[in-house]
């Protein structure tokens, strides 16, 4: 389901006290096998798994091109997956704030993020990072490199 900030925490505010809350998130600009494989790991670690998409601005503005998919379809192919069950856009350049208003009992990254922004959040927060995969088997910037 996609939903909003707000609609999230109220869905959230009914289920956190029996559910485990998962969170992880990205561009996922062209959706690939390493993608798959995180959102398959990241729901093994609970009940409810939210996956939160950086805007088509976040993407212009920060990678300095546009997307190949837009945000809107991104959003309804990621809320297809049986093991997602919210999606929500965010536009801030960290998952911090994100972090803060979900309070999610684990923040799952790819093997490939060793350098996780949001560190310092989460350990304040008793958030329990999760790095998934065993190593990186596909990059969304490599294959934007081959279908264009």
């Amino acid at each position: 389901m996609v939903c909003s900030m707000i609609q999230l925490k109220n869905i959230l505010a009914l289920r956190r006290d029996y559910d485990t809350i998962v969170c992880t998130c990205g561009c996922f600009e062209i959706f690939h096998i390493g993608h798959l494989e995180c959102i398959e790991e990241a729901k093994k670690l609970g009940d409810i798994l939210i996956v939160g998409i950086n805007t088509d601005k976040f993407i212009e503005e920060r990678k300095n091109r546009k997307p190949i998919f837009n945000e809107k379809d991104r959003c309804e192919i990621l809320a297809s997956l049986r093991h997602v069950d919210y999606v929500f856009l965010f536009d801030n350049p960290t998952f911090d704030y994100c972090l803060r208003e979900l309070r999610p009992n684990f923040f799952v990254k790819g093997i490939d993020r060793v350098d996780v922004l949001e560190q310092k959040t989460a350990v304040e927060l008793g958030i329990e990072i999760v790095h998934v995969g065993d190593e990186k088997r596909a990059s969304a910037t490599e294959l934007r490199k081959y279908f264009l």
